[in-house]
């Protein structure tokens, strides 16, 4: 199976200007996503999607330039996506997200290498969700109780819910969509959610993590 890594990595970031160039350790988050890639799988060429001259610069891999409507702060990710399909040739695309360094790679080579890639056609990570989400004005949205059964259930006892993690992407592009890179006959695998990066207080986090925790 030929797959292609996509590195979306636009410039701007209201929250943590510089964001996929700032370090974790000795690389960029850029770079740390390209590698990762590589180590996944081995045979793919990386590209990154970007209109930063300083990433483009530094790269581990083929620079794929973002025209300017792409890289807005309201630009969807699936368009930069849909904008590099342009360029990549492969069926399967596999999507890494900078912000998302935590990824456990042996444990997404083990879990890809047991899938029958001839029934699928999207694999994401995900990790089990046990909590209860609730609205702006307190109403719970999601395990509500019933008029009959006000008890408030216990956690062994709900519906299996999952989260999407964010860190791993693996599609087809002859199945992609007006919606979502998610679609067609889906596979979830297990993802490390530790943390994404947004914000200046979860980039110091994450260096105390990565030199603490993290075994690159």
């Amino acid at each position: 199976m030929e797959v292609s890594v996509l590195i979306p990595a636009r410039g701007g970031s209201t929250r943590l200007p510089g964001k996929n160039n700032l370090k974790l350790g000795p690389l960029s988050l850029v770079n740390i996503a390209a590698t990762q890639g590589r180590r996944i799988f081995p045979q793919a060429k990386i590209y990154i999607s970007t209109d930063s001259s300083e990433t483009a610069r530094r790269a581990f891999g083929q620079v794929i330039p973002r025209p300017s409507h792409l890289c807005t702060a309201d630009a969807a990710t699936i368009d930069a996506v849909k904008h590099a399909l342009e360029t990549i040739e492969t069926e399967w695309v596999c999507l890494l997200q900078p912000d998302h360094p935590f990824r456990n790679v042996e444990s997404l080579k083990a879990q890809l290498a047991r899938i029958d890639f001839d029934s699928v056609d999207s694999v994401f990570t995900v990790a089990p969700f046990h909590g209860f989400l609730y609205s702006e004005e307190g109403y719970r949205e999601n395990h509500v109780c019933s008029v009959l059964n006000l008890k408030r259930p216990r956690s062994q006892d709900m519906r299996k819910q999952f989260v999407e993690t964010g860190e791993f992407y693996l599609f087809r592009r002859s199945v992609i969509s007006q919606q979502d890179f998610i679609f067609g006959r889906k596979k979830m695998i297990d993802g490390s959610n530790i943390m994404d990066i947004h914000t200046h207080a979860d980039y110091e986090i994450a260096k105390k993590l990565w030199k603490d925790l993290w075994l690159f």
